[in-house]
């Protein structure tokens, strides 16, 4: 039977993700509200507040990130609980427009009442689940596919038998509560809670199962999941199975574990018995050097009692530049370089109580505090380097662990406080200075936490860098004539592509003056370097000049000419769609489709002017670099719009520099 849309006329609701567990490696999806869209607390299934569709126009779309929707003939799970305040037509469509191995889950009144359910695939009803639907009620549904068989489940209910199911499933997207296809309108009046897609799984299997008791939780097997959570009549819509990839490795050893005796936010923390017990982050993006940070966190304390003391962290072992922090038999707060103390002062802390300590150097002046009051302060510029990094005991034998509970331990790249503070009154939150941020959420005796911060990027590095005010939207930043190298590496650090990621480079130039000699400027690189500055593997890509004044672009041991290197801005954008294929695009003007692999140790580099030959290669400027998760533009041959303002941050993007000052940090969170 023929399915129905309806003409998208409003503005889509671009919303944000929320911090949660889940090791998928690609980023989260951005669902986005159409209509009057909105969270509701007037019904839920869990947590308080269901996400509400009032029948006139509302939807939800997401569009795939990373391939989380791409079932290939693996199982896979489809779940969610509704509440129809009618029975009317509505469906779950996965086809974006167009029948095949796609997809949709939908309701019509074939007996006058809409109360079956099918599911549509390769353009017929595969299964048929009659007179299962109610109004008024919530009910939980499901789809799973387990060794090739598909079956639907309402209320624990397997329905309308099973479907023998071999389907290549690539999906690029997904609407609830709209049909991609025709002009029938698929949105009836009704409450949706708890939506979660499970790759690679089969969460239910026989002819009846358990429907779940508790609002869903992620796990290795979540690529979206949608609690519905949020204040009233707010628009914004979470996927809460958010972006680890790049993000920091947890593990705990010992005795440690998350604990619901104590918590200082949320309803858990982590507690330590003093006996070895730590949390172990992966320390290689967590080096300090001689940059401004903070490292705070609340602290209960159950016991002081000691012969040598109690570190709170230590960040190496054997190395005199480490950083560490500890409890003297003294009653004392020490912060060491390795061995030498640097500050030292009276911590006044009592057992049973939460404390907010914070460890923060700004301007070559190092400090702790409690609770928002300075009590010491030095003189420090050391260049801090770790080989490792354990939170509550010492690396350097012997163990001396603290003893009770940590809640919300963040290190940021930023001096937070300069001055007496009133401590934080909700949990820590990411953003572009956070480095690490572990919340200690979890179910009572968990062993495991994640890292709930954003990804750690790359700054400006190697001067040569100058600042301009005639960039696209405002400034820009401009490499000096000049023969010395200066270049930014904006990789995330511990960042690697995976060979099924989509990714959008873009940024806007403007090469200065034609080339000299033979290799002249070099914009743009990817992968370690020669001697002059041009790539040293075929599978490199590179943007450059020659001395002919055109500009260039290599790949996979091709060159291609993308005509004269003039001295206006341009727009560049280079795409990966995580199968090989690779596109590029000059203002907006396709120029190469290729086949590309990235290599899992990529670098990108910005700069790095061919060095050593002395000679003048001219002032080039870039402005405005975005490093998207997604596919931002399409995937084919045709042409594109180029962007007319600045780049925006939204969950998608890994990586953003506006380059407005030669101190550059990424604007990306």
């Amino acid at each position: 039977m023929p399915l129905g849309a309806f003409r998208i006329n409003t503005l889509s609701r671009v919303l944000t993700v929320a911090a949660a567990v889940n090791p998928r490696t690609s980023d989260s999806m951005v669902p986005e509200g159409f209509g009057d869209t909105k969270i509701s607390t007037a019904q839920n299934q869990f947590g308080g507040a269901s996400i509400l569709m009032d029948g006139s126009g509302d939807y939800i779309q997401i569009a795939d990130v990373g391939n989380n929707l791409d079932f290939g003939t693996g199982d896979f799970t489809i779940e969610w609980w509704q509440y129809l305040t009618s029975l009317d037509r509505f469906a779950i469509d996965m086809r974006n427009g167009s029948n095949g191995a796609k997809i949709l889950l939908y309701s019509y009144p074939s007996d006058g009442s809409a109360d079956d359910l099918y599911l549509w695939v390769n353009s017929a009803n595969q299964i048929s689940a009659l007179n299962v639907l109610s109004a008024n009620q919530w009910q939980h549904i499901a789809l799973v596919r387990e060794s090739g068989t598909t079956s639907l489940y309402v209320d624990g209910t397997q329905s309308g038998g099973t479907y023998s199911d071999s389907n290549n499933y690539a999906h690029d997207q997904i609407k609830i509560w709209h049909n991609s296809i025709g002009a029938e309108n698929y949105t009836p009046p009704g409450y949706v809670d708890e939506f979660r897609i499970s790759k690679g799984h089969a969460r239910y299997s026989g002819a009846s199962i358990t429907v779940p008791t508790s609002a869903f939780t992620a796990d290795e097997h979540t690529h979206l999941l949608i609690h519905g959570d949020g204040d009233n009549n707010s628009t914004v819509i979470l996927d809460d199975g958010p972006r680890t990839s790049g993000r920091i490795s947890i593990e705990m050893t010992g005795n440690a574990h998350i604990s619901t005796d104590q918590a200082k936010f949320g309803s858990t923390s982590v507690e330590f018995d003093g006996d070895g017990d730590a949390v172990d982050p992966e320390h290689t993006q967590l080096t300090i050097g001689a940059d401004d940070f903070t490292i705070e966190w609340f602290y209960y304390p159950t016991d002081f009692t000691t012969v040598h003391g109690r570190y709170f962290f230590d960040t190496g072992s054997g190395i005199s530049s480490r950083l560490n922090g500890y409890f003297n038999s003294s009653s004392q707060f020490v912060i060491r370089n390795g061995n030498t103390e640097l500050l030292k002062a009276s911590h006044g802390m009592s057992t049973g109580q939460w404390y907010h300590l914070a460890i923060v150097r700004k301007d070559g002046t190092l400090k702790f505090y409690r609770d928002g009051t300075e009590l010491a302060s030095t003189s420090n510029s050391t260049n801090f380097v770790n080989n490792d990094y354990r939170i509550g005991v010492y690396l350097g034998g012997g163990g001396f662990g603290v003893k009770g509970y940590y809640d919300e331990w963040r290190q940021s790249s930023v001096a937070r406080y300069s001055q007496a503070f009133t401590p934080p009154t909700s949990a820590f939150v990411a953003d572009g200075y956070t480095k690490l941020l572990l919340h200690f959420e979890g179910s009572n005796g968990d062993t495991t936490t994640a890292d709930d911060g954003p990804r750690a990027l790359s700054e400006w590095s190697n001067g040569g860098w100058t600042v301009t005010s005639s960039g696209v939207f405002n400034n820009a930043l401009q490499l000096s004539a000049g023969g010395s190298h200066a270049y930014l590496n904006m990789l995330p650090a511990g960042f690697e592509f995976d060979d099924d990621q989509t990714l959008t480079l873009e940024f806007r130039f403007k090469m200065s003056e034609g080339g000299v000699s033979n290799k002249t400027t070099k914009l743009f690189s990817t992968g370690s370097l020669s001697s002059d500055g041009f790539p040293t593997s075929s599978n490199r890509l590179t943007l450059h000049t020659y001395s002919d004044g055109n500009l260039y672009f290599t790949h996979d041991g091709s060159e291609t000419n993308l005509g004269s290197a003039d001295t206006s801005f341009h727009h560049i954008a280079m795409q990966y769609n995580g199968t090989g294929s690779f596109h590029l695009w000059l203002d907006g003007t396709h120029k190469i489709s290729a086949t590309h692999s990235i290599s899992a140790t990529t670098n990108l580099f910005f700069g790095n002017r061919q060095a050593g030959e002395g000679v003048n290669y001219g002032t080039n400027t870039i402005d405005e670099i975005r490093l998207s998760s997604n596919n931002r533009y399409t995937h084919s041959s045709s042409n594109i719009t180029v962007p007319t303002e600045a780049f925006t941050n939204d969950d998608d993007t890994i990586a953003l520099f506006h380059c407005e000052s030669t101190t550059q940090t990424d604007d990306a969170g």
